[in-house]
């Protein structure tokens, strides 16, 4: 089958170009340059996407396909996160009877084939994303990433494409997030995979945890000011194959979720796992970084105050909250206290079908003392009796990730 790719996602093309029976006669990066190649070569399938870049809009674009000057291609589009405009432009489609397509930034090999295969054989995929009360599909909108995100095996796809994993973490208090993404991330970059930290968090605290110079510190503002997102990564602050992304020290600027997507989708590209440390509140761009997520860690510590701020959290997310994808986790704990006793008890209460409820203990007057340094606690307290790293290693195995030896690349 004669097809035409417009994708603009090196790693999507390659991917799609494998797959049987396709016979790939363009690649395109611009939409104009689509249509003329749909013009010159007559496809019987064109794969095209949000990113491609133009002067004239996608639903001209659209119009221009299924118009009469050409023999009508079978057309699987692939939206990207969903902006505001996703459900209107996807009504757009099916009204001119384009059923495969995918919104959301995140999809795997499986899914994808999907899209194809149903193209080719002139099927319509149906929504998959059901609310919780089993309403009616939604728009047609196909959303195999959110019942995918329920399966706690996902992050150890062995084969095909699967996406790149981003853990985001939140609370609704100041509960210790920045120092677990500080040892997260340093956990991960030593089980060899190519790890990125977005630090959004207001203060930006990473760069006291890493001690990063000066030199870094307007980086993430000049980024946004110039539009300059494809670059941070080769800019950004490093240790060996850990990037740290953060803004100026003590800054109470917040970015807005326009931006953190424009940020995470540049990273989470050059990365195997992105760890997003948001802000210690909730605000559209925490909901972002969550929606965004593969996982999230939400963090709860023995204060009763700030276990009912985080329910109140869970209740405002309404059904953007995914139990099965989110570790709560009780941190800065005594395990044997009564406090932890009680906070855990409180979330068992909840009845929340979450992926797991884990203590991380306290690691004492460590953080102070390996701060600025090119250390962090695990390393430290690793050789001593402390419940601190081992569990650490819990919630590792929790997010099933070992040696990345042990598993695939991962693509998207």
């Amino acid at each position: 089958m004669r097809t035409v790719i417009g994708v603009c996602y090196p790693q999507l093309e390659e991917h799609i170009t494998n797959m049987p029976d396709l016979q790939i006669v363009d690649v395109c990066g611009h939409k104009e340059e689509l249509v003329k190649s749909c013009y010159e070569f007559n496809p019987e399938l064109v794969v095209l996407s949000n990113l491609l870049s133009g002067s004239i809009s996608m639903e001209e674009v659209i119009l221009q396909l299924i118009s009469d000057q050409i023999i009508k291609p079978r057309i699987v589009y692939l939206y990207g996160e969903d902006d505001g405009g996703a459900k209107q432009f996807c009504q757009f489609l099916e009204q001119r009877g384009i059923n495969e397509y995918y919104v959301g930034y995140n999809i795997t090999s499986l899914e994808l084939e999907k899209l194809i295969n149903s193209a080719v054989c002139r099927e319509s995929i149906q929504s998959v994303n059901k609310s919780k009360s089993g309403s009616k599909n939604t728009s047609g909108i196909f959303r195999g990433l959110i019942n995918s995100r329920r399966n706690n095996n996902e992050f150890i796809t062995t084969g095909g494409l699967a996406e790149r994993m981003v853990i985001s973490i939140y609370s609704a208090h100041v509960t210790g997030k920045s120092h677990t993404a500080w040892n997260l991330a340093y956990c991960l970059s030593k089980l060899n995979y190519k790890t990125s930290v977005i630090n959004i968090d207001k203060g930006y605290s990473a760069n006291i945890y890493y001690g990063i110079d000066e030199a870094y510190h307007g980086l993430l503002e000049y980024t946004i000011k110039n539009d300059s997102y494809d670059r941070i990564i080769n800019s950004c602050y490093k240790r060996k194959n850990l990037n740290i992304v953060t803004g100026r020290l003590g800054n109470e600027d917040s970015i807005s979720s326009d931006e953190l997507s424009k940020l995470l989708y540049q990273v989470r590209a050059k990365s195997d796992i992105t760890v997003i440390d948001t802000s210690s509140e909730i605000s559209s761009t925490t909901i972002s970084a969550i929606k965004s997520s593969s996982v999230d860690l939400l963090v709860f510590d023995s204060d009763l105050a700030h276990f009912h701020s985080n329910k109140q959290v869970i209740k405002h997310m309404g059904n953007d909250f995914i139990p099965e994808k989110t570790i709560a986790v009780i941190n800065n704990s005594v395990k044997g206290s009564e406090s932890y006793k009680y906070i855990y008890n409180q979330i068992k209460k909840m009845k929340m079908d979450f992926k797991a409820v884990l203590p991380i203990s306290s690691c004492g007057s460590v953080s102070c003392d390996v701060m600025h340094t090119d250390k962090v606690p695990y390393q430290i307290v690793h050789s001593r009796s402390n419940g601190f790293c081992g569990d650490m290693d819990k919630l590792l195995t929790t997010l099933n990730l070992k040696q990345k030896h042990n598993i695939s690349r991962k693509l998207l």
